[in-house]
């Protein structure tokens, strides 16, 4: 059975050169979205164990930071280690609504956009009203054929997979 700690550990098996590749296809991509160009703030997050790392020079980025149960952007001066032991940005807090696209990681997928994450529903609470573009990113192998969702679940709008050859 797939479950979180499967995907994790095959995430894991990856060599730093595979991780980079992959990231680096992805990136690629996102800048050739019709989107990508008139967008200014990003949303982006910290990988933790080999997740699809995301470079952006050319945009305004801000990173989460878990607030209790919540979880919100912030453009970072610095970043300090988080709840969870994730580096966590200290800066200027952004506004929902002034986040164009927001970069979202997960664990799994489905051909339908759904996601999974790690568990803590932050994604799901903060996109819930969110009126952006979202935009998972993934390894090819961790999609599935299909997901169950939850009521609380937010689907994507797009999920970038990195495909190398």
């Amino acid at each position: 059975m797939l479950d979180r700690k499967y995907m994790i550990n095959k995430r894991l098996e990856l060599s730093r050169d595979l991780v980079l590749a992959y990231s680096n296809n992805i990136i690629e991509k996102i800048k050739q979205l019709d989107f990508y160009n008139s967008s200014k703030i990003i949303a982006s997050y910290m990988p933790i164990n080999n997740e699809i790392e995301i470079k952006l020079e050319d945009k305004t980025i801000c990173y989460p930071k878990v607030e209790g149960k919540e979880m919100n952007f912030y453009i970072p001066n610095s970043f300090t280690k988080g709840v969870y032991g994730i580096l966590e940005p200290v800066g200027s807090l952004v506004k929902k609504d002034d986040i164009d696209i927001i970069i979202v990681p997960l664990l799994y997928f489905d051909k339908e956009n759904n996601r999974v994450g790690y568990g803590g529903g932050y994604y799901d609470r903060y996109l819930s009203n969110y009126k952006g573009i979202t935009v998972g990113v993934a390894y090819d192998f961790q999609e599935v054929e299909k997901i169950d969702v939850n009521p609380t679940d937010i689907k994507l709008d797009y999920i970038i997979k990195g495909v190398i050859k």
